[in-house]
């Protein structure tokens, strides 16, 4: 009977979670820089507004805080007119141990030369 009553007792207080390692969260934003007349990829792009960086024309703002919320960004690159952005990146439900608590959003910016 003790058997019994140890594998049916709850577990009250116990986190499921506890000591579950998850990986890294993707980017809560990710840009995708083209030249406006050609749609050519624009390697030396450039994000600033908050911390993130560019590889040959990729972009990933890695967020404040949360990750979710409003970003006001500035893209740009040698050659072209800089453009300000704004970005809203969504809330969502962290479902069951692992979730980042956002939506990452990916787009096209264009610039003009």
């Amino acid at each position: 009977m003790s058997l019994l009553f140890a594998l049916s007792w709850p577990l009250e207080g116990c986190d499921p979670c506890s000591g579950l390692v998850s990986g890294p969260c993707d980017a809560p934003i990710r840009l995708v820089v083209r030249d406006a007349n050609t749609g050519v990829v624009i390697r030396e792009a450039a994000v600033s507004g908050a911390p993130g960086s560019c590889i040959d024309g990729r972009c990933e703002v890695q967020g404040r805080g949360s990750g979710a919320g409003r970003y006001e960004l500035s893209v740009s690159a040698p050659g072209y007119v800089a453009q300000s952005i704004t970005v809203d990146v969504p809330e969502v439900e962290e479902e069951g141990c692992f979730g980042c608590g956002y939506e990452t959003v990916e787009m096209d910016v264009q610039l003009q030369p």
